[in-house]
């Protein structure tokens, strides 16, 4: 069916939903992304979508999409419940038993978005953010579904930005993420015993963070209005940084560049800028 819409010389698209084009690519075709499972041994690949009804959105499978337990034997994914993209949506968190084929939603009670899984080291819980206003831009939360107990609670009510890039450490005691503060995206530390958060350190704009094996050091990607995205690692409280990659030091050697700074004023009714 591609190839004989390539040769038709009729370019007319019959539009019967809200979302038809998404940046450069029509999306009325009847294709929707699959998560596919592709055996090693046998070479064999298993469309785990096939006959259920779910599929990802028009963005695809990527990071934030999907997550696989630890123990390999079950995938939580995304489905927008409203199926109406567009016009309407309420992304859920779904799992899928892989032995089973079951499939079940656990965030059915939350009428807004839920996104980017993430199971816990221990396979305890899933780490996900999730908002509370349908189909409207707002701060994200951090929020943990407890496996065994089958509910979810918030853990960054009371935090005024929105997490993104969460990480679990390794003992399933800490979670690491950057989140948008004032222009910066500083990294930061969630206890999950105490219940608290701690900034750890700030450096412009920080992302994708990883936490080393052996737990003391932070990876991290770091951007600033003179230095395009590089790799960096620090300690956890952000002494003894180095910079690992370098790719772009020579040619930014023969740039005249200009730091950006931080203003910051008073405005109407004390409200701060």
């Amino acid at each position: 069916r591609i190839e004989e819409a390539k040769k038709n010389k009729v370019k007319a698209h019959v539009v019967d939903k809200p979302l038809f084009r998404y940046w450069n690519r029509w999306v009325d075709s009847g294709r929707y992304p699959m998560l596919f499972s592709f055996d090693l041994k046998t070479k064999e690949y298993k469309n785990l979508f096939k006959g259920t009804g779910y599929t990802f959105d028009v963005k695809g499978a990527g990071a934030g999409n999907y997550d696989i337990s630890p123990d390999g034997k079950e995938i939580c994914f995304v489905f927008d419940t409203a199926r109406n993209p567009g016009l309407d949506s309420n992304n859920d968190l779904y799992t899928l038993d892989l032995a089973s084929g079951k499939i079940a939603n656990i965030t059915e009670a939350n009428k807004a978005g839920d996104s980017s899984p993430k199971y816990s080291p221990n396979g305890k819980y899933i780490l996900y953010s999730s908002t509370k206003t349908p189909f409207t831009p707002e701060y994200s939360r951090l929020t943990l579904f407890d496996r065994d107990a089958g509910s979810s609670k918030v853990l960054t009510e009371e935090f005024e930005y929105s997490p993104s890039g969460a990480q679990w450490c390794k003992d399933t005691e800490h979670i690491y993420f950057t989140a948008g503060v004032e222009g910066r995206s500083p990294m930061f530390r969630y206890d999950l015993e105490k219940a608290k958060i701690q900034k750890l350190f700030d450096g412009h704009s920080m992302a994708s963070v990883q936490v080393g094996v052996n737990e003391k050091r932070l990876f991290f990607s770091r951007q600033a209005f003179h230095m395009p995205p590089t790799l960096f690692a620090a300690n956890k409280d952000g002494s003894d940084e180095i910079q690992l990659t370098k790719f772009n030091d020579k040619l930014l050697s023969e740039i005249r560049r200009h730091n950006a700074e931080s203003i910051k004023f008073k405005g109407a009714e004390e409200m701060k800028f």
